[in-house]
């Protein structure tokens, strides 16, 4: 149940993340003196750019998550998420336990 919860809070965090960062984006003023450039080919560049930024941070997102499943955490982590896959109750496993309480 908690997963599920996590979950769904996550996904809603992440929406509103995604909202608050298209609101500023509509919001931010125009840069007036920057100059324009009537070129098809800056959409080329633009797109260049933006497509390694996202790789880069793909890169930096993947390290990042290697290095911490490589930490003691993440070994304590990933034996608790063993240990929930494993467990004979499965879902009910936290069931099991308040009801013997």
């Amino acid at each position: 149940m908690r997963f599920k919860v996590g979950f769904f809070l996550g996904c809603a965090a992440g929406a509103w993340a995604a909202s608050k960062a298209s609101q500023l984006r509509r919001t931010e003023p125009g840069r007036g003196d920057w100059p324009r450039v009537a070129s098809s080919r800056i959409d080329a560049v633009n797109a260049e750019a933006t497509a390694e930024r996202v790789r880069a941070i793909g890169d930096l997102a993947r390290e990042r998550l290697t290095g911490f499943l490589d930490s003691p955490i993440g070994d304590a982590a990933r034996a608790r998420v063993a240990e929930m896959l494993t467990s004979a109750g499965g879902r009910a496993n936290g069931a099991h336990r308040r009801a013997s309480d």
